[in-house]
């Protein structure tokens, strides 16, 4: 996926920057999932950068001229309050920047009001989901992280539309 996004944003300068480390799932198809990071890191969770810290890197990226900054979302212990602070502390800070998240299960309905304030450029900031099939049915099927359903990601991106968040969806399998 991020080959797309560098694809459809080549006018754009962008960065990736890591913000989490480590999985909370186990999916089928990936070496480097919570089983793999406990036997390479003996990490049992995710560990996340300070939001206070991750600001002041974006901060510092935006200062040398990047546009877009690339990060994954993986919510620490189903929240949503660690990326909730990290937009907040970037408004406070007054960083003039764009966001292209990764999504590998859905994000509250406060993360996506709170992530439309920060990056406010739609043709620049986005979304990008994986329910991993087409297939809800197949999507049970699959031993991954949390399983979309077909219900629940069609109003999250209804909720996106309203709110002026820009997505993109994609199948890996």
């Amino acid at each position: 996926a991020l080959g797309d996004n560098l694809r459809s944003l080549k006018h754009v300068n962008g960065f990736p920057v890591p913000m989490v480390r480590g999985c909370m799932f186990s999916c089928t198809y990936c070496g480097g999932g919570k089983k793999a990071q406990l036997r390479l890191s003996g990490r049992r969770g995710l560990a996340a950068v300070p939001h206070e810290h991750a600001a002041l890197e974006v901060e510092r990226l935006r200062n040398q001229g990047i546009e877009v900054f690339f990060m994954e979302y993986a919510p620490l212990d189903d929240d949503d309050a660690y990326y909730i602070r990290l937009f907040e502390t970037l408004r406070a800070r007054g960083v003039d920047i764009q966001a292209d998240i990764e999504c590998r299960n859905l994000p509250s309905t406060r993360f996506l009001v709170e992530f439309a304030k920060t990056f406010r450029d739609p043709n620049l900031s986005r979304l990008n989901f994986s329910p991993d099939s087409p297939s809800q049915e197949r999507r049970r099927g699959l031993k991954v992280g949390v399983p979309m359903s077909d219900n629940l990601l069609w109003t999250r991106l209804a909720e996106m539309e309203r709110i002026g968040v820009s997505s993109e969806i994609y199948f890996s399998v």
